[in-house]
């Protein structure tokens, strides 16, 4: 069965990062929940299968709700530690835990790989999302007025980047005049 919303761009056999449609999960979560298999409603969907168990187990533990977009939510170090330690304890799968505590698997998957590698006390360490503010104390330009000593080496060194720039230009013009004559063309007038 092909996706009845909208096709699926594939690339390889894998779907392209694109966002599923609320109507689209409520269809995988019922046809799942009606005993069809989770690989086969995520070919026919282009949804990775463990999506369709999650949303599956979110539908039947939540209803209609647990398939909305959750809102971020930054988890506090002692709740990773908690949910981290009733996964090994309770042998609870990426899935089943992404659903109980509405945490995405990948995020569970990376909490689990720092532990693994760092230990738990990297979890405490929460890194801020987006770009660095920019330092304002600093400034780029200075309002002193520059010696003349250093204007004219700022100088020097402008005219020895343009030198430099105009040598390469020249060396590749050279090279491409080079190449056409071997192969018979007559160099362009330009």
């Amino acid at each position: 069965m092909i996706c009845p919303l909208k096709v699926r761009q594939t690339f390889r056999g894998f779907t392209m990062n694109i966002r599923h449609t609320f109507e689209e999960r409520l269809l995988c979560a019922q046809r799942y929940l009606d005993g069809e298999a989770a690989c086969q409603i995520g070919k026919d969907y282009g949804i990775d299968h463990h999506d369709v168990i999650a949303y599956g187990l979110r539908y039947e533990s939540y209803g209609e709700s647990g398939l909305h977009k959750q809102p971020y939510v930054i988890a506090s170090y002692a709740q990773k530690l908690h949910i981290l330690q009733e996964i090994k304890a309770e042998y609870l799968s990426l899935t089943e835990a992404s659903v109980k505590y509405r945490f995405s698997r990948t995020t569970l998957k990376k909490w689990l790989c720092i532990t693994r590698e760092e230990g738990y006390q990297a979890l405490a360490n929460n890194k801020p999302r987006g770009r660095p503010p920019k330092d304002m104390s600093k400034q780029s330009n200075p309002k002193e007025p520059l010696s003349e000593l250093e204007k004219l080496q700022a100088e020097v060194r402008y005219l020895r980047a343009e030198n430099d720039l105009l040598k390469k230009v020249k060396a590749l013009v050279e090279q491409r005049e080079a190449q056409n004559r071997k192969i018979g063309r007559k160099p362009s007038k330009n």
